[in-house]
């Protein structure tokens, strides 16, 4: 019997179909759960070490979108302060910790690299003189 013939039900199974149906279709369906739950509890584990291991100074972006850098910590209430403003004028806000999408690593503050002014090569006295015959050129 080839697979058609299992699926078609012409075989003499009554009524109730191919057995072998049902067997394939409950194990698509296992499979699908399998191959779905894995990933997702391995995200949900990354996601709760990534929230228990924040400390000040971390930076932080919020479910909202908002980036800021973590200021203090409440394990009690799960209550994080942020500041979203910069350190001159700090703007301090109090989210959950649950509300914390990703936390950056720290960087350190690049420096500024100033770039000297590119000079135009000296023009030789060949370029001096095709450039004056072009222009007489143009006259």
């Amino acid at each position: 019997m080839n697979l058609l013939t299992l699926a078609s039900g012409s075989a003499n199974t009554g009524s109730m179909g191919s057995p072998w149906l049902i067997i394939i279709v409950i194990a698509v369906f296992v499979l699908m759960f399998v191959l779905t739950s894995i990933p997702q509890k391995k995200r949900q584990k990354q996601m709760q070490k990534m929230l228990s291991e924040l400390k000040p100074g971390d930076q932080i972006k919020t479910i909202g979108g908002m980036i800021g850098t973590v200021t203090a910590v409440n394990d009690m209430t799960g209550i994080l302060t942020i500041n979203v403003g910069t350190e001159d004028a700090p703007t301090f806000i109090t989210v959950d910790r649950v509300a914390i999408y990703s936390v950056a690593p720290l960087q350190a503050a690049t420096p500024v690299v100033e770039t000297a002014p590119v000079e135009e090569p000296a023009k030789t006295e060949e370029a001096s003189e095709t450039d004056s015959n072009t222009d007489a050129e143009n006259k």
